[in-house]
């Protein structure tokens, strides 16, 4: 018998969506990482960081835990808070997350 459930791959985390998607389980998977769209606001603090994680700019978690920054808060980011407020010296490493956030 074939399954309907999808694996999700993030790198160091996998999610695999029952038989009627995502939806059916009550869970809600990073649909942000690598290849995906903009973060869900509904994300908590720790999806963040792994959202954080999967684009290999989890040093800058601890910041994030710090200010308490979900998914909501997330997309409010600007880059001058990335720079000023979460020590996110690396020009480069600003413009990853804000492509992601602004596609």
């Amino acid at each position: 018998e074939k399954s309907n459930s999808s694996m999700i791959n993030l790198g160091n985390l996998s999610w695999t969506a029952p038989a009627g998607g995502a939806e059916a389980s009550g869970l809600k998977p990073l649909d942000a990482a690598r290849g995906g769209g903009p973060p869900s606001v509904d994300l908590t603090v720790e999806e963040v960081c792994s959202w954080l994680e999967s684009m290999d700019l989890g040093e800058y978690c601890e910041t994030f835990r710090q200010n308490k920054i979900d998914g909501e808060l997330l997309r409010d980011l600007q880059e001058e808070d990335l720079e000023q407020d979460f020590a996110m010296s690396n020009k480069y490493h600003r413009r990853r997350l804000l492509r992601k956030l602004r596609p």
